[in-house]
């Protein structure tokens, strides 16, 4: 009978490799973990996007709700003299190379003021309705109120 005789060198021989299983299990995962973190990192780009999208309707409609808080009563309740429709773009100063981004489309509805109080008829509801499309339908909207002795009697 022949003894066989396993020295620590042939041991080591044997058991450096890994199986082809193995090797395989190893790049899926690695392959899975590389695309997770791609994802993550396409998602946080959209929602930063969309994030200052939403930001730059705010900050449109704030825009066009101070230059009507500034008219005075003659001029809100002249009918043609405020423009009930605008458009704007995400970043205006690329419009002249082609660059604007996202349009804005916004329509303003002048009503009588909701209230019940003596002084109703001295206001008036503006309403500010943004909408824009980025691969998605999106829509902001504004209400504020103007009064007959607001903010532009102390500037005119």
């Amino acid at each position: 009978m022949k003894m066989k005789i396993e020295t620590n060198q042939s041991r080591r021989r044997t058991g450096a490799a890994f199986t082809l299983v193995e090797v395989m299990m190893a790049s899926g995962t690695f392959a899975v973990a590389c695309l997770a973190g791609f994802m993550g990192v396409l998602q946080g780009f959209q929602i930063v996007q969309s994030t200052r999208e939403n930001l730059r309707a705010t900050e449109i409609l704030q825009d066009n709700a101070e230059i009507l808080r500034l008219y005075t009563w003659a001029q809100l309740n002249t009918p043609g003299f405020v423009p009930l429709s605008f458009t704007n773009s995400f970043n205006p100063a690329g419009a002249a190379r082609g660059n604007a981004g996202v349009t804005y489309y916004g329509k303003v509805t002048i009503a009588a003021a909701p209230l019940t109080e003596s002084y109703a008829s001295n206001m008036k509801m503006l309403t500010f309705q943004l909408n824009w499309t980025n691969n998605v339908a999106h829509q902001r909207q504004l209400t504020t109120l103007v009064s007959l002795y607001g903010i532009h009697n102390y500037l005119y």
